[in-house]
């Protein structure tokens, strides 16, 4: 429906090739991964991947997470779309961010969409 073109993730930069086989061995695509610089400490990778979805949109427009509390730090007015996976609601001031208890509905939302 729409390309796949990146994995944000809060993961350190030093475990790049144990997350590549993870998603090789789970099916993913083979994409770039941006993890979380050494600069970047673990009390603050919310506000980094925040950050950089925030600086990737319209590159990266849609965005598949299990982790509400990026939503925190996310500027109100973001414009991509945020699907948040394993959740069957939550509330947020972000207008685009769509609760999806599981990947069917993912799916589904993401048809109604693009």
């Amino acid at each position: 429906i729409i390309p796949i073109v990146a994995y944000v993730t809060n993961r350190p930069v030093e475990v790049k090739k144990g997350t590549q086989k993870w998603l090789i061995k789970h099916g993913f695509p083979t994409l770039p991964i941006l993890g979380r610089p050494k600069y970047v400490d673990r009390y603050t990778t919310n506000i980094w991947k925040a950050e950089m979805l925030n600086f990737l949109y319209p590159f990266i427009d849609g965005y598949v997470d299990d982790n509400y509390e990026v939503l925190d730090y996310l500027p109100k007015t973001y414009k991509g779309h945020y699907f948040l996976f394993d959740m069957a609601k939550h509330d947020s001031p972000i207008k685009n961010v769509y609760p999806c208890p599981n990947w069917p509905s993912v799916f589904k939302k993401v048809k109604e969409i693009y």
